[in-house]
C-alpha cells in the first residue's frame, strides 16, 4: 500500500490533455511499380508539420492466392498461411530517415519468429493474430483472398524500443518481396501457387498536441537541439548447411564497442526452406548438447548446458528461454511455450550477454564466435540462425534534417 497516496485526501484531480487528437493516416507506395514485383516498394512520408508515432504504425496488406499463371486456385485447394506467414513474404523491410538507414529486418519471417517466441506472452500472441501469428483466420477459403496487418514493432527493433514522436522529418519505408512464397504457405496438395498483393499501405498515427506543448516543441525544433535516438536493433546472421559433424564453431561477425551484443538467440532448422509441407516458423533441436558464445575472451554461459533432449533433459535451455522476458523487458515472465511445446516448436538457445566486463571499454572491436556440440551429427541441410540484439545510437538535428550514426 502506498501510504502517502492513501492519506493525501486533498490531492487535486489532474487530467492529461496534452494530446488533443490521435489519427491514423494511410500512405501508399510512391510509384506505380507492381506490388508483386521483387523490386523495392517504397512508401514515403514528407509532412513538414506532422508528429508521427512510428512505434504504433504498421503495414496493411490485401491480396489473393493464385496459380503461378495468374488463374484462380481450384475451389477445393487445401492451402493456408504458415505460422507468421505474412512476414515470410518479405525478404527485407527497411526504415530510412532523411535518406539514412535507421533500422532494417532481413528475412523478416525468421527474424520475427526468433524474436517472437521468447518475447510474447500467451495474451500478447493473440494481439498478433492480425499478422498471422498462431492463427489461420486471415485467409478466406472461398476465394483465397486475405487481409492482414504487420505492426512495425513486430519486425523492427526501432519501433519496439523507441516510443517517441518523430517531428518534421522525411521517412521512407522500403519493402522487398521474397523471390517465392513457399516459406509463407502450408499445403500438402498445392505446389503451383503465388501470392498477389492488391494493396500495401503504411498506416501511421498522427498526433496533435495542445498549444503550450506545441510552442515548446517548436522552440526546441528551431534551436536545432540534437535528439538522441537509441534502441535495440535485431541483426540476423545464419550459417547455411552446417558441417555434418557433432562439434563445430562459427565466427559470426566482428562488431564495434557500442554495438556489442546484449542477447543472441540461436535456432536450428533442418530441411524446412521452400517446403510447403513444413512449418518454416518452427525450429529443430538437432540433439544439441552444448553451446557457448565467445565475445573476445569472455564466454557465455559459464557452465556447460549438458543437454540430452531425446531423454527430456533440456531444463537449462527452457529456463534460459523463460528468463528472457524478465531480463529484456523487466517484467514477470509469462512464457508463450510450455516445457514440452518448447521442445517441439522452438527449442531456441538464448544467450544473455548483457552483463559484460569493464575491460572491454578499452577494446575497439568485439569478435563474436559460437561453439556448439551435438549428441550426434546433425541432419544434412541444417542451418544455424543467430539473431543478435544490440544497442545502436543516432543523433538527429531536427531543423537541419541531419542524421548521424554514433559509433
Amino acid at each position: 500500500m502506498n501510504t502517502n497516496k492513501v492519506l493525501d485526501i486533498n490531492r487535486p484531480v489532474s487530467f492529461d490533455e496534452t494530446i488533443t487528437r490521435y489519427e491514423i493516416h494511410s500512405y501508399s507506395p510512391a510509384t506505380s511499380i507492381s506490388l508483386d514485383s521483387t523490386d523495392n516498394v517504397i512508401i514515403n512520408i514528407n509532412r513538414g508539420s506532422a508528429y508521427l508515432l512510428i512505434s504504433e504504425s504498421g503495414i496493411y496488406l490485401e491480396g489473393q492466392f493464385k496459380k503461378s499463371d495468374g488463374n484462380n486456385l481450384d475451389a477445393n485447394s487445401a492451402i493456408d498461411f504458415a505460422n507468421n506467414g505474412l512476414c515470410f513474404l518479405f525478404n527485407e523491410i527497411r526504415l530510412e530517415m532523411n535518406s539514412i538507414e535507421i533500422d532494417s529486418s532481413k528475412h523478416c519471417g525468421l527474424s520475427s519468429a526468433l524474436k517472437g517466441y521468447p518475447s510474447f506472452s500467451p495474451s500478447e500472441s493473440k494481439k498478433y493474430e492480425v499478422c498471422g501469428w498462431n492463427s489461420n483466420k486471415l485467409l478466406n477459403k472461398t476465394d483465397f483472398t486475405f487481409s492482414g496487418f504487420i505492426p512495425l514493432k513486430f519486425i523492427l527493433g526501432f519501433a519496439e524500443s523507441y516510443d517517441k514522436i518523430i517531428l518534421n522529418q522525411r521517412l521512407d519505408l522500403i519493402i522487398s518481396r521474397e523471390n517465392n512464397c513457399k516459406n509463407a504457405l502450408i499445403s500438402t496438395t498445392v505446389n503451383d501457387v503465388k501470392v498477389q498483393f492488391s494493396k500495401i499501405l503504411w498506416k501511421v498515427p498522427h498526433i496533435q498536441v495542445n498549444d503550450s506543448l506545441r510552442l515548446e516543441l517548436l522552440t526546441k525544433y528551431k534551436q536545432n537541439i540534437p535528439i538522441t535516438i537509441g534502441f535495440k536493433k535485431w541483426s540476423l546472421s545464419y550459417y547455411p548447411q552446417i558441417p555434418i559433424t557433432a562439434e563445430n564453431s562459427w565466427s559470426i561477425k566482428c562488431s564495434n564497442q557500442l554495438e556489442k551484443p546484449r542477447y543472441i538467440i540461436f535456432g536450428f532448422q533442418s530441411s524446412r526452406e521452400n517446403d510447403l509441407t513444413k512449418d518454416p516458423s518452427k525450429f529443430d533441436h538437432v540433439n544439441l548438447k552444448n553451446l557457448k558464445v565467445f565475445l573476445n575472451s569472455e564466454v557465455y554461459p559459464y557452465e556447460d548446458l549438458n543437454l540430452d533432449i531425446e531423454k527430456q533433459r533440456y531444463l537449462m535451455l527452457y529456463l534460459m528461454y523463460c528468463s528472457f522476458q524478465e531480463s529484456f523487458y523487466d517484467k514477470v515472465s509469462e512464457p508463450l511455450l510450455g516445457y514440452t511445446e518448447f521442445k517441439d516448436t522452438a527449442p531456441l538457445c538464448i544467450i544473455d550477454t548483457s552483463r559484460q566486463s569493464e575491460l572491454w571499454k578499452h577494446s575497439s572491436t568485439v569478435d563474436i564466435r559460437v561453439e556448439y556440440e551435438m549428441k550426434n551429427a546433425p541432419p544434412a541441410d541444417t542451418t544455424l540462425y543467430a539473431l543478435i540484439i544490440h544497442d545502436i545510437l543516432f543523433k538527429l538535428y531536427p531543423l537541419t534534417n541531419i542524421v548521424q550514426k554514433i559509433m
